[in-house]
């Protein structure tokens, strides 16, 4: 079976100025080696938690992604998988952790970690992704087609929370809930066996020092299946915080990351390049999310001289950096390329190298899904 990219719900399915310390207080003895920025600010060189990052504060960033699907590749002559236009939506901000979400075994040691020098407990300030993905689907084969969409079509949900880049983005806790009508195999007998219904509520705990952790899945709404799971690495990321890492590194052209993820699953991490890209956006793409309002804003204007020798005001165009993620593991399975909005000034980042755009192979063959940036609300750094 090949190996696919634990990061997205088709392929996490196939296989079955002023800012707080953060969680400096509550540092894990293990330590990323990645280089990360705080990309997601307009100054990025903060290593720790800005109050206007805070959700208490009523900030937050929100990016809506129409997600389309492309059949440019698809080369299944057994059967297809269509997608109908979706939509993947996510949340960034910063927020007090709730140590009650742990595992109780795990607590202990970061209840400890957050008692100041009288004894008395402080809040454990972390970094909070969240996503949601809506999308249907329909498989053919021959003459015979299955479709699920709206309520019954494919969703994910995921949230997660990890420490401040000063804390090498470490993992805490994550949680998803996954409806996933997914390819099953390169080929069908008939229509039916052309997919797999997978359901799937799973929660993730980081023991403190970031070397094992807890998984409890519950598969089919069935009883909770609890394990213990040896972790970690030098570059050592939770699946479900990839996009933000990615977007840390804000990688040029030619030079690689290599980081481990944790999927949880498969319970079980695995090995992955990060390696600046040169593909391109696409002049259409780049064209309408230059046009988004809140885009437009932060790239501003500035004033030419045109043929005619007048002065005018036109928009800054919007740079961006490519990102290839793929498996280093024997079988590289499917490819993801992202987009993000290039910092072209480390003190006056306002376009906060948001994802712009991602292109997902699907597995078996079958074609690409297409995320794209509609919609964004920065938050208030």
């Amino acid at each position: 079976m090949k190996k696919f990219l634990g990061i997205s719900l088709i392929a996490a399915t196939a296989a079955i100025a002023v800012g707080l310390s953060g969680c400096s207080s509550c540092s894990s003895k293990v330590r990323n080696t990645a280089a990360l920025n705080a990309n997601w600010y307009i100054v990025t060189g903060y290593n720790g938690m800005q109050t206007p990052f805070l959700e208490d504060e009523k900030s937050f960033e929100r990016a809506v992604y129409s997600v389309t699907y492309s059949d440019a590749t698809a080369a299944n002559g057994s059967y297809s998988a269509e997608y109908e236009e979706g939509e993947y939506t996510t949340y960034f901000t910063g927020k007090t952790f709730d140590l009650s979400l742990l595992d109780e075994s795990y607590r202990e040691e970061y209840e400890e970690a957050q008692k100041d020098e009288n004894g008395s407990a402080r809040p454990m300030v972390l970094y909070y992704f969240q996503t949601e993905l809506k999308i249907g689907v329909t498989f053919k084969r021959g003459d015979e087609t299955v479709t699920f969409t709206g309520d019954d079509g494919n969703y994910m949900f995921t949230e997660c929370y990890f420490r401040t880049t000063g804390e090498g983005l470490q993992p805490v806790y994550s949680a998803q809930k996954i409806v996933s009508y997914s390819p099953r195999a390169q080929q069908a007998s008939n229509v039916n066996s052309a997919y797999e219904k997978v359901v799937l509520d799973i929660k993730t705990s980081y023991r403190f020092d970031e070397k094992q952790a807890i998984v409890v899945t519950s598969k089919d709404g069935g009883e909770p299946e609890k394990n213990e799971i040896r972790v970690g690495g030098d570059s050592f990321f939770d699946n479900n915080s990839l996009y933000v890492v990615a977007r840390a590194m804000s990688l040029a052209d030619g030079s690689s990351q290599s980081v481990t993820l944790f999927d949880s699953t498969k319970r079980q991490q695995g090995n992955y390049s990060i390696t600046g890209g040169k593909a391109s956006i696409g002049d259409e793409s780049l064209k309408r999310i230059s046009e988004i309002p809140e885009i437009k804003s932060a790239l501003g204007t500035r004033e030419i001289t045109n043929d005619d020798g007048e002065k005018v005001t036109v928009q800054n165009e919007l740079s961006y950096v490519c990102s290839e993620i793929t498996y280093s593991g024997e079988l590289r399975g499917t490819a993801q390329t992202v987009w993000y909005a290039g910092v072209t000034d480390s003190s006056r980042n306002t376009t906060r190298a948001v994802m712009l755009k991602r292109t997902e192979e699907l597995p078996y063959a079958l074609g690409a899904l297409n995320y794209e940036l509609k919609e964004i609300t920065f938050a208030n750094c």
